[in-house]
């Protein structure tokens, strides 16, 4: 502002221009929160901040049009939960517990999950279970995709490969898995069992 218009304008002022700016677009806001958590598709994510030193965390609401950012003090979903307690739609988020509550159709971040089997299989190269099992997680997944290249995310296309989905956890089930990082992978994708495929039944997931 100096810069550009010349304006002198001390830390008080701003902080009072801050305030007064927040309440002129306090019913634009609760219009724009209100319209990204009521449409048929909600991403929410969080990501932790520091203001002045102090550890807070920003969350982030969207689809595919637009975006409302959200400031609090703890990463407590709490209200999370309370602010989708009408949501109908599908959430997409991280494995994070706080989304947990949130009554709705999920779907959890594949890439997440991708991102998070890659630093397994680093720290265990030689593991022959994980390896066996990221090899038929892949082959599903590439599947999928092949479905989407070719379609869309329409589940018209998508559906059929739920009998895939279905195998997989069979082997799943019934593979003895003996090591640690076997056990523990299968434990989170039986966990994860009703959120890792939801876009196979929705359009545009």
């Amino acid at each position: 502002v100096r810069q550009m218009f010349g304006l002198q304008l001390g830390s008080t002022a701003v902080a009072q221009m801050k305030k007064s700016g927040a309440r002129y677009y306090e019913d634009l806001y609760a219009e724009l929160f209100k319209g990204v958590t009521s449409g048929q598709l909600l991403h929410v994510d969080e990501t932790k901040v520091s203001i002045k030193g102090k550890e807070a965390f920003v969350w982030v609401f969207a689809n595919l049009q637009e975006v409302v950012y959200v400031y609090r003090a703890s990463r407590d979903a709490t209200f999370v939960r309370e602010a989708l307690s009408e949501f109908h739609g599908v959430l997409i988020t991280d494995f994070y517990a706080g989304y947990e509550g949130v009554s709705c159709p999920q779907q959890k971040c594949l890439i997440h999950l991708i991102r998070d089997l890659n630093d397994s299989i680093l720290k265990e190269p030689f593991n022959g279970e994980l390896q066996t099992m990221t090899s038929e997680f892949s082959r599903l997944l590439k599947e999928v995709i092949g479905s989407v290249d070719k379609f869309g995310l329409k589940t018209l296309h998508l559906r059929k490969h739920k009998d895939s989905v279905t195998q997989f956890y069979k082997m799943l089930g019934n593979t003895n898995w003996a090591t640690e990082a076997g056990k523990a992978w299968r434990k989170r994708f039986q966990k994860n069992q009703n959120t890792l495929f939801t876009f196979l039944d929705y359009d545009g997931i």
